[in-house]
């Protein structure tokens, strides 16, 4: 049996005061997925794979889309270094990402242990 080669990702996306964004229009390129933040700034992708990626958002102030490229990584635990995530394989994390309408920040991340 194959391993796992995914996370489920629950991105929540704040400004530059730490204040959830809901209703923004978020896309993850790798695969294509594509999701809107909910009243808690939080938008959610199923498998995830591990590699490069670019995650996209929907500014509604100036209507441009602002970009940050990040590597998804296989590791022992949990952590945000630069523009890298190293998660466990299978799990559901949440990352944190700061968007001020120009750039977007990785900031922390955390796994969530019972999502059911």
């Amino acid at each position: 049996m194959t391993p796992l080669k995914t996370v489920t990702a629950f991105f929540s996306v704040t400004d530059e005061n730490g204040k959830a964004i809901p209703g923004l229009s978020v896309e993850l390129h790798s695969s294509l997925k594509y999701g809107t933040t909910d009243g808690s700034g939080s938008v959610k992708f199923n498998a995830v794979e591990f590699g490069r990626h670019i995650i996209y958002i929907n500014d509604p102030a100036s209507g441009k889309k602002v970009s940050k490229k990040f590597s998804l990584t296989a590791g022992e635990e949990l952590n945000v270094t630069g523009d890298v995530i190293t998660a466990v394989a299978g799990e559901t994390i949440w990352v944190e990402l700061r968007f001020d309408g120009k750039n977007i920040s990785l900031l922390s991340a955390g796994v969530i242990l019972n999502t059911h």
